[in-house]
């Protein structure tokens, strides 16, 4: 069962200090939600990963103003720094901000033919999987990796080999990861925290209008790119009749 998995994640965090909320409810049952984060709430020392942790159970498990309240008393204990700048390992000294519009990064520019490839090699041709982390919170949220660490995943790239080309001559590629990320109609993703502040992402988009919640900022990601610390709590969704497709790849804090 789902919570008995819950459970032994718990217990292997307090062993080796990972996340036990990487689930999502199925068909509405939040209880194994619920089952870790009174797990998390028993927990004696309150680190910023376990209140990040709390929060997220609480988020998923629907119960918003309970994980709300966590947060704002972690901030002014001093356990957490920001209320919405929450990653896993957080690299003090970088200028934070969840969106970046003075950044000069190198121009890149795709055609609508190049666009619509994307599109059916992604969509119609059913080559993505599900997005890792276990933040879809309702319909599909896919995923159609391009580039892992500064490699070029070669038989994804033969399936759009232009759009590739072209990151890989912009200087794109060699931190992080490189993807397609993908939102069905009526789709939304919970709110959730990248696991490091070293890396910004670049979002740029080649179909559908996404909508971006992310700090106290709300942004529709329609035509042009844009530059994101994804440390910062975020939430997708699409709205529209359409699947939204976005090509999202790393860059390297400007600090680093």
């Amino acid at each position: 069962p789902l919570w008995i998995k819950t459970l032994s994640l718990l217990r292997f965090y307090k062993r080796k200090h990972t996340r036990p909320c990487l689930i999502r409810a199925v068909s509405g049952d939040v209880e194994p939600l619920n089952k870790a984060a009174e797990l998390l709430l028993s927990v004696t020392d309150k680190t910023a990963q376990v209140v990040s942790m709390l929060g997220e159970c609480l988020q998923k498990a629907g119960r918003g103003e309970e994980a709300l309240k966590v947060l704002e008393e972690a901030v002014a204990a001093g356990i957490l720094t920001s209320l919405y700048q929450r990653p896993g390992n957080l690299t003090p000294g970088l200028k934070g901000q969840p969106i970046w519009t003075e950044l000069e990064l190198p121009a890149i520019e795709f055609t609508p033919e190049e666009k619509d490839a994307l599109v059916q090699a992604v969509i119609y041709k059913g080559l993505f999987g599900e997005m890792e982390g276990g933040n879809t919170k309702e319909g599909v949220w896919g995923y159609f990796g391009l580039s892992v660490n500064g490699k070029w995943l070669s038989e994804e790239c033969k399936a759009v080999p232009d759009i590739c080309k072209k990151l890989k001559a912009a200087g794109y590629g060699t931190v992080g990861k490189t993807y397609v990320s993908l939102l069905y109609p009526s789709s939304s993703t919970y709110p959730h925290c990248a696991p490091s502040n070293e890396i910004l992402h670049l979002i740029i988009p080649t179909s559908g209008t996404t909508n971006l919640r992310i700090a106290d900022k709300n942004l529709a990601i329609s035509e042009e790119p844009v530059v994101i610390d994804p440390s910062f709590e975020k939430e997708f969704s699409n709205e529209g009749a359409d699947a939204t497709v976005m090509i999202v790849t790393s860059v390297l804090h400007p600090d680093l």
